[in-house]
């Protein structure tokens, strides 16, 4: 949805993505994208509206059908080598899962319904307290940053934490 709405429909970026980390414990929903300067407002404008349409009308079946199509698509790309199933099968032991996770997938992918779909998104896709990381030219965005965020830590690109760039007594991150 985002990447059709960002890139496809408008042509503010050449991707837009999101996904789940994997932790342990429940992680953080990360959506990334890039775009203009001069559209950075617009990008994130469209990127809040696709989050609420989401929890306001759900999906139809025919975008559920497609992601089912998707997901089962890509599947099989993650298992092509004896290295990724190794890695597949030692994360299944960290999270105290067994081989039915990989051998039943695509029957819990085809199970999935419309009210299966809605009840994810209400449960774990956020709409409220989000936190925005925004790289650019903080003297042409910052009055853009603060319409989403009135409290805003601006940090310089050269500052410590930022890739190659070494924290405090120790090494690049």
């Amino acid at each position: 949805m985002l990447n059709s709405e960002l890139r496809i429909k408008s042509g503010l970026t050449y991707g837009a993505t999101s996904r789940f980390e994997q932790h342990k414990a429940r992680g953080p929903f990360l959506i990334t994208t890039y775009t203009r300067t001069a559209t950075t407002e617009k990008a994130m404008d469209m990127t809040l509206e696709v989050i609420q349409s989401l929890h306001e009308k759900g999906v139809t079946q025919e975008a559920l059908d497609s992601a089912k199509n998707y997901l089962k698509g890509q599947s099989p790309r993650t298992l092509e080598t004896s290295g990724q199933l190794a890695s597949e099968l030692a994360q299944l032991e960290f999270y105290g899962l067994d081989e039915r996770e990989i051998n039943d997938l695509y029957a819990q992918i085809d199970a999935m319904t419309l009210a299966d779909a809605q009840r994810v998104i209400r449960q774990y896709f956020p709409r409220d307290n989000l936190v925005f990381v925004v790289i650019g030219k903080a003297s042409e965005i910052g009055a853009v940053v603060r319409k989403y965020a009135p409290k805003v830590d601006t940090r310089a690109i050269t500052e410590a934490g930022f890739w190659g760039v070494p924290a405090p007594g120790g090494a690049p991150l």
